[in-house]
């Protein structure tokens, strides 16, 4: 089936969200690991330049590489906390999202249910009755009968009267709650 470009358009904006907020996350994850071996490799250097140019002053040169290590776990630690910022605004932008989702499919769900019932179809019927409450393998035996049932239709979409093209777009709008909650259904297994 041929998805549609506002289908396109959303799922690469979700994944485009999703791997921004995992490449910042483990961004930083990386960027901590460099700077923890680069600190390890300098304070070894300092400590053998430490022990062969000056024993006397080992105590001194010390402290000074542990104050610039410390200043750099200070930034590390200030680095961490702008990423941490920046994952709590994006969670609350999908939630957003996700939430508008919501709220837009339980304001047509039932319209769109009804608009594609027919009574000659028991079983669709029936699973339509069901949604969204409806086993993995019931919904998907759903979005089956429906991908049939539009994709006959856009064969002939030319001649189709402005009822079967309602008809059309309400199938659309179901198929594309069903695979939602299909991929809803995946990341809870």
């Amino acid at each position: 089936m041929p998805l549609t470009t506002p289908e396109i358009i959303s799922g690469a904006a979700l994944l485009l969200a999703i791997l921004s907020a995992l490449w910042q996350r483990f961004g930083v994850i990386l960027d901590i690991k460099k700077d923890q071996a680069s600190m390890a490799l300098n304070f070894q250097k300092d400590l053998s330049e430490c022990r062969v140019l000056c024993v006397g002053n080992l105590s001194t040169t010390k402290d000074n590489v542990l104050t610039r290590i410390s200043n750099e776990v200070n930034n590390l630690y200030e680095q961490l906390g702008k990423t941490s910022v920046q994952l709590v605004l994006a969670d609350t932008r999908i939630t957003k999202q996700e939430m508008k989702m919501d709220l837009f499919w339980g304001a047509v769900q039932e319209t769109v249910k009804d608009m594609i019932k027919q009574p000659i179809h028991f079983r669709k019927d029936d699973l339509l009755d069901k949604f969204p409450n409806l086993k993995y393998e019931e919904m998907f035996e759903l979005k089956t009968t429906l991908q049939i049932e539009k994709t006959e239709m856009l064969l002939n979409v030319k001649s189709l009267s402005s009822a079967k093209k309602t008809y059309l777009l309400a199938l659309a709008l179901m198929l594309a709650g069903i695979d939602s909650r299909l991929i809803d259904m995946e990341d809870k297994c």
